[in-house]
């Protein structure tokens, strides 16, 4: 359109020069006319002749002068507009602008040079659409741009290859017609599992969407981004962990339940070699190992009957023991009281508290009531604070019951390697196995006997401290 008005102006001046020409010849004609009608002097008609063939000269000499101008002036206005429309279609299309030779003078080809500078300085700030679309198409996630109400604006290939359907077709629909249920419906900004159609699967393909609000300048309408991630191969692999889970759960239960067997009957052959035994003494001990055994299968059958494998419910664990600490010892069934609460100890922690409660109970049955005097003993099981306590206290005689008088629970025990007399081996067990589960020993002894320990509390199950000790 600027080529053709300039074309137009160059036609307009070279129609102005051939009038003005023309006017000018049949100016001179017509004088020429009239001074031979007046009989003028022969002499000026050479003149006036010369002076129409001069003006023609003029005339066309003008009308190509003007043309070979225009045609300069054409082509060089071209070559300007021509690169100035090339800088243009590259910053459309967003492919880099190239350097050319521009003159200082000529305007249009500064312009093209400032055009130029504006492409490169917005191709070093700014993604190009293309290529934004290009980064879109390429996500293996499935990406919906959605209106506030949910209807699908835009929808990347990884979509449309989900959907089998073209975008122009899902383009417009709500997303509770895409899913199973809509994404949006707990409101934007949230995670949530869903299903997308599948071809190959008749149930769906379970995704985790996840959503986000987009809000672009040169609009004012809020939009919302919703991206699909397939996690069905997340899905398989849990479905073959909990398999495995459950798989090793029955056989570690398996594994509790035989080694409560084991130890049954390690107990019942202690039992057989006990019978055979006539010596008191020598009988008394039987019956102490087997009260310990008897303990650490409880652990076991609490295990094998528990939902978490890794740690024992000890108050339902003291209670199953109690029975079996009477019944060993020949008490009545109502000397033996647990007031716990429920504390769920690790293996590792559990195993060896459980020792102390027998021989404390043990300890007390045996020395606390001389001459099947009446009494009770109690179990008890708190929480202090950040520590758990746990308390064996009989209504016995007190001091009297210690063959060596009044204990000292400060005093060292004696070394491993030394013999121990038979009256100091329960103590001495109870100190060890306290130790290993890092609490301390109280003894109080004035009124009846009270043995009191502290122990930190359990770990969470999970933690190094939790795991079964060997």
């Amino acid at each position: 359109m600027l080529l053709q008005r300039f074309h137009l102006v160059l036609a307009s001046a070279a129609a102005a020069i051939v009038l003005l020409g023309f006017l000018a010849g049949v100016s001179v004609w017509h004088l020429q006319a009239a001074s031979h009608a007046a009989t003028v002097d022969a002499h000026s008609m050479p003149s006036l002749t010369l002076g129409v063939w001069i003006i023609g000269a003029v005339t066309v000499l003008g009308c190509v002068s003007l043309v070979g101008v225009g045609m300069l002036l054409t082509r060089s206005f071209r070559t300007s507009l021509e690169t100035l429309w090339t800088t243009i279609d590259r910053l459309q299309t967003g492919a880099a602008a190239s350097d050319e030779e521009i003159a200082p003078d000529d305007e249009l080809l500064r312009a093209a040079r400032a055009l130029q500078r504006t492409s490169r300085s917005l191709r070093e700030t700014t993604v190009s659409k293309s290529y934004l679309h290009a980064i879109l198409d390429s996500m293996a996630e499935v990406l919906f741009v959605t209106d506030a109400e949910g209807r699908i604006r835009h929808v990347n290939r990884a979509g449309t290859e989900r959907l089998n359907r073209p975008a122009e077709s899902v383009a417009g629909a709500a997303l509770q017609d895409v899913f199973d249920e809509s994404p949006l419906r707990d409101g934007v900004g949230t995670t949530v599992e869903r299903t997308l159609p599948d071809a190959a699967e008749a149930t769906g393909v379970p995704v985790l969407v996840s959503s986000a609000e987009l809000r672009r300048p040169t609009s004012d309408e809020p939009e919302v981004v919703v991206v699909a991630q397939d996690i069905s191969a997340l899905k398989r692999t849990e479905a073959a962990l909990k398999q495995s889970v459950r798989e090793k759960e029955v056989l570690l239960r398996e594994v509790h339940h035989r080694v409560k067997n084991n130890l049954q009957i390690v107990c019942s052959l202690l039992h057989a070699e006990e019978t055979a035994v006539s010596d008191p003494v020598v009988r008394q001990r039987f019956s102490s190992l087997q009260n310990r055994i008897r303990s650490m299968a409880a652990i076991h059958e609490q295990l094998y009957e528990a939902e978490d494998l890794s740690r024992v419910p000890f108050a339902s664990y003291l209670r199953d023991l109690a029975p079996h600490l009477v019944r060993a010892h020949g008490a009545p069934p109502t000397c033996l009281r647990v007031d716990a609460e429920p504390l769920s100890l690790p293996v590792s922690t559990a195993l060896p508290l459980g020792l102390v409660v027998t021989e404390l109970v043990g300890n007390a049955f045996t020395h606390a009531f001389p001459e099947g005097e009446p009494g009770a003993v109690t179990i008890e099981l708190r929480r202090r604070g950040e520590d758990a306590v746990l308390t064996v206290s009989d209504e016995g005689v007190g001091a009297q019951g210690w063959p060596d008088g009044r204990p000292d629970p400060s005093s060292p025990p004696p070394e491993a390697d030394a013999p121990a007399p038979a009256t100091g081996l329960g103590l001495r067990l109870v100190r060890g196995f306290v130790r290993q589960i890092r609490g301390c020993v109280e003894i109080d002894v004035d009124a009846g006997t009270r043995v009191r320990v502290t122990f930190p509390p359990p770990a969470p199950a999970g933690s190094p401290s939790s795991e079964a000790a060997p």
